[in-house]
């Protein structure tokens, strides 16, 4: 097998966990977890996939970055599913 293919199969998965894992992250936290693991996940993405990326991307920047929020509640389960379900079709691509 094609290391570069290991390698970026290795990455998914990798970024797949880290985002699985923000979950449990305070919500500033998880999202600069989450928006560092697509960031990583965007290059090896096909071109019509960029796009969610990029949106989901500057939603978590916006959350990272907002002042006072160090007692908000966890992180939007709705943007982490979608985190998680681009992260998956990366994966997949990569199988």
């Amino acid at each position: 097998m094609d290391p570069r293919v290991v390698a970026m199969r290795k990455v998914a998965r990798d970024q797949v966990r880290c985002i699985r894992r923000a979950a449990r992250l305070p919500r500033q936290e998880a999202a600069r977890q989450i928006a560092a693991a697509l960031r990583r996940l965007a290059p090896m993405t096909q071109a019509g996939h960029r796009a969610d990326i990029d949106r989901l991307v500057a939603a978590c920047d916006v959350l990272a970055y907002a002042r006072g929020e160090e007692g908000a509640p966890a992180f939007d389960q709705d943007m982490h599913a979608n985190a998680m379900k681009i992260a998956h079709k990366v994966t997949v691509e990569h199988a």
